[in-house]
């Protein structure tokens, strides 16, 4: 997990896998499960763009660019999604709108260097 608050941005970056139960569990099962959480948890979530074709290290990934309200300030979230062997991998990265874009270039770097050593196999 990456945070700053030297520049009050409110930015972080965090990777985090999921297991799931089912096999061939893809990207688009995954946000189509975790989307609703959002919708109640987070308040005013609003998706702004889907991206197909972008890469977590040498996976394929799709991003999903969203916003919403907490505590009566707004955050942006930029969420990129992959599968390697039975895992689903987040590289999720949040900041203050006005602040997004100036940390967007350290964070598709971090992306890029992802690497992926062992695949995970179910017993």
């Amino acid at each position: 997990m990456y945070v700053t608050e030297a520049d009050g941005s409110r930015s972080n970056v965090s990777m985090m896998a999921y297991y799931p139960e089912d096999e061939g569990f893809s990207v688009a099962d995954y946000w189509e499960m975790c989307r609703p959480h959002y919708e109640d948890a987070l308040p005013g979530f609003t998706l702004l763009s889907v991206t197909e074709d972008e890469k977590i290290g040498d996976r394929n990934a799709t991003v999903y660019v969203y916003t919403y309200t907490l505590g009566g300030v707004t955050y942006k979230t930029r969420q990129a999604v992959c599968v390697y062997s039975t895992m689903i991998y987040t590289l999720t990265y949040t900041a203050l709108p006005d602040y997004y874009d100036s940390h967007l270039p350290e964070v598709e770097r971090m992306q890029a260097q992802v690497t992926f050593r062992s695949p995970f196999k179910k017993e």
